[in-house]
């Protein structure tokens, strides 16, 4: 109940600095630096997130674990090819 009430609250917080920080005080996760967090909610047993990790908004991740690691992209659209 306490893990629902707090995934709650993370999802709703405006700030990513706070969402990062409850998620790794309240719930143990391990979040490394430079990662964005959108309102997601992370319902997860262990949670590892690498440095430079993003999270888009609106996304709602269940798993017993789960592990990102830190990945170099580029994203294009389609008219910029």
């Amino acid at each position: 109940m306490f893990k629902k009430i707090i995934l709650s609250i993370v999802c709703i917080t405006p700030f990513n600095i706070i969402r990062i920080f409850l998620y790794r005080r309240l719930l143990n996760y391990k979040i490394g630096e430079n990662v964005f967090i959108g309102k997601s909610k992370i319902k997860c047993k262990s949670v590892i997130i690498d440095d430079n990790v993003y999270i888009g908004n609106k996304n709602f991740i269940s798993c017993n674990e789960l592990t990102l690691m830190a990945v170099s992209y580029t994203h294009l659209r389609a008219h910029e090819t």
